[in-house]
C-alpha cells in the first residue's frame, strides 16, 4: 500500500505534530524494492534524520511495514534516541531464526493481491488461480487492471502498467524474510484489526518473544 492508505489516520491526530510517511520504495515500478528489512529502516531513518534530526519519535507500521517501523526502532535504540511509542498494525511476527522462507510464484503473488484489493474494496474481483494458469505476467496483469477497473478501484483511463510497481514491491515483501538481531526493550502496540480470528492468539505469543512490554 502507499502512503495514501493513512490519510484517514492522520486527520484523527489533528495539527499537534507533524505527521511523515514512508512510501515503499519499488511502487513507482521504475525505483528497486528494498531487498531487506534492515535496508528500508535504514534508508528511512537517514530520511528522519534530515527533516528531524534530534527528539522523539512516533513510529506506526502496517503490515510489512511493521517490520520495517520496528527494525527502526531497534536502529534508533541502539543509537540512543528515544521511541515515544511503537504500534504495528496486522503485523505478523518475524521469522524465527531456524524458520525455512517460502517462495511465492508470480501467480501466487498476484492471487495475493487479489485478497488485499477484495478486502479492501468489499467486492469480488473474480479471478481465481486457474484463470491465471497459462497466462504471462503482463496478461495477468491486465487481467487484474480489467478487473480493478470494473470495481471502480482504478480509473478507466488508467493502463495495466501502473500496477507493476505494486505487484514487484508486494512480491518482493511476501518474500523477505526478517529475523532481527536484537529484542526490543521499550513497549509495543499491536493492533490486530479483525478481531477473533483463530490465529490473533498465536501472533500475540509469537511477538511476546521479540518483546518485553506488548500492549
Amino acid at each position: 500500500g502507499s502512503v495514501s492508505a493513512f490519510t484517514d489516520l492522520t486527520l484523527t491526530l489533528g495539527s499537534s505534530r507533524p505527521v511523515y510517511g514512508f512510501q515503499p520504495r519499488g511502487l513507482d515500478g521504475e525505483t528497486v524494492p528494498h531487498a531487506t528489512v534492515p535496508a528500508a529502516a535504514k534508508a528511512y531513518l537517514r530520511a528522519i534524520q534530515s527533516l528531524y534530526p534530534e527528539g522523539p519519535l512516533h513510529l506506526i507500521g502496517h503490515s510489512f511495514g511493521g517490520w520495517v517501523v520496528f527494525e527502526m526502532a531497534l536502529q534508533l535504540a541502539g543509537s540512543g534516541r528515544r521511541v515515544a511509542s511503537l504500534t504495528l498494525v496486522d503485523t505478523e511476527a518475524p521469522h524465527e531464526s531456524d524458520s525455512m522462507m517460502r517462495e511465492y510464484t508470480e501467480s501466487e503473488v498476484l492471487m495475493k493481491l487479489v485478497e488485499i484489493y477484495e478486502q479492501s474494496s468489499g467486492a469480488s474481483l473474480e479471478i481465481q488461480s486457474a484463470d491465471l494458469d497459462g497466462l504471462e505476467g503482463d496478461a495477468q496483469l491486465k487481467l487484474l487492471h480489467q478487473r480493478l477497473v470494473g470495481v471502480g478501484l482504478m480509473p478507466k483511463q488508467s493502463r495495466p502498467e501502473m500496477l507493476l510497481g505494486t505487484f514487484r514491491t508486494f512480491g518482493t515483501a511476501l518474500r523477505t524474510r526478517y529475523c532481527p538481531e536484537h529484542h526490543y526493550a521499550g513497549p509495543l502496540r499491536l493492533v490486530l484489526a479483525e478481531t477473533g480470528q483463530p490465529d490473533h492468539e498465536t501472533v500475540v505469543a509469537k511477538w511476546r518473544y521479540w518483546v518485553n512490554d506488548l500492549k
